[in-house]
């Protein structure tokens, strides 16, 4: 989620350029128009400047693309795969997801975690409890503390 909406940013370099490019200036003015509190959020001078150079050298306010190569297997396609393969058949390893989906363990479970936010766990299988287990437990639990005095 961006933290400055393009109108802020807009308005932020708007202002540094009516008032002689005066960082404190635009702080006060944004305050005042935004209305923000007193121990509310203003952009801070590196931030200001940073807008205002970009805005200068792209004649935009918006960030850049980030860097690095492009997303090619977490793409919403690939989620939605993955989402509707883990529903279809739970109990089905990873391992065999990724073959079947035909992508890495790593990217499957990169998808899986971060994206879907799907966790590991391990279900456990346990006898059900009755009536005569919760007597015989306290009648143990008797016994061990007579032999511990």
């Amino acid at each position: 989620m961006e933290r400055w909406s393009v109108q802020q940013r807009v308005f932020v370099v708007e202002q540094f350029f009516r008032n002689n490019d005066s960082v404190v200036t635009v702080q006060l003015l944004f305050r005042q128009y935004f209305r923000v509190g007193r121990r509310g959020a203003v952009p801070d001078r590196n931030t200001v400047l940073r807008w205002v150079a970009a805005f200068r050298s792209t004649g935009s306010v918006m960030k850049k693309k980030p860097p690095g190569l492009p997303r090619s297997v977490r793409t919403p396609e690939n989620v939605d795969r993955v989402r509707t393969a883990v529903v279809t058949s739970p109990r089905r390893s990873t391992r065999r997801h990724a073959v079947a989906l035909g992508m890495s363990r790593r990217s499957l479970h990169r998808i899986l975690h971060d994206d879907l936010k799907f966790h590991p766990y391990k279900i456990m299988i346990v006898q059900q409890l009755n009536e005569r287990d919760f007597v015989q437990r306290r009648e143990f639990c008797r016994i061990m503390d007579e032999k511990k005095k």
